[in-house]
């Protein structure tokens, strides 16, 4: 499809259900999640972050990026957004059915 961005054949090696919350990031995390350490340490957990973002239901992506910038972005049905973002918020995303695709190599470092 021509000025759809970017392809699911581009390498992306693991996907997730993008749903949309004003708190909980794609990977399921919030910025608050910690993990234990171990020892009575503990330490904060990073959100994973996408490598493009597929959108199945047109409307409006209220994306959030790394630095907690949200930037609300059109899409039509079926486009594949080439984004780094960790959340699609609730409020202001109309847009519907997204998918997140990430580097599997996040999840397991």
């Amino acid at each position: 499809m021509a000025g759809s961005g970017a392809t699911v054949s581009q390498g992306y090696d693991y996907a997730l259900t993008a749903t949309k919350s004003d708190t909980v990031n794609i990977d399921g995390t919030t910025d608050t999640t910690v993990r234990a350490l171990g020892g009575g340490l503990a330490c904060a957990v990073r959100p994973k972050i996408t490598q493009a973002l597929h959108v199945g239901g047109a409307g409006v992506v209220a994306a959030v990026f790394p630095d907690d910038s949200i930037v609300n972005i059109t899409a039509i049905a079926g486009q594949m957004l080439p984004i780094q973002i960790k959340r699609v918020n609730s409020t202001n995303t109309t847009a519907t059915v997204m998918t997140g695709y990430f580097d599997r190599a996040q999840f397991f470092q």
